[in-house]
């Protein structure tokens, strides 16, 4: 339970992208080899040693499924603003008619 809380606040605070890079970080920090770390950045950072396609494949198939993680993650955030902005300014009118004792007018809502 206590991991998934720091997962859950790393990604508030990083989003997908920066978990993901966090992460890999991690690994290669305090799990990676000397021989393994200089393996890495000559593959990924500096290119040598690319002769087969697949590990650009890989790389681009995490770059879309953290893009789509991270839309997906700002859409329920946004929904979330939205239904408690209408909440919100839904108390605010009961409230004001209830102390003027009047029936407020309202102009029509517009969608987006």
């Amino acid at each position: 339970m206590a991991a998934a809380t720091v997962v859950d606040s790393l990604l508030e605070k990083f989003g997908w992208p920066g978990l993901i890079v966090l992460f890999i970080m991690y690994l290669v920090k305090y799990r990676a080899t000397e021989e393994q770390v200089h393996t890495l950045i000559d593959m990924y950072l500096l290119g040598r040693g690319l002769n087969q396609t697949y590990p650009m494949i890989v790389e681009g198939v995490l770059f879309l499924a953290v893009l789509f993680a991270q839309r997906h993650l700002y859409k329920r955030k946004e929904t979330q603003m939205r239904v408690e902005i209408a909440r919100i300014g839904g108390e605010k009118s009961n409230r004001q008619e209830g102390a003027l004792g009047v029936k407020l007018h309202h102009s029509p809502e517009r969608s987006g």
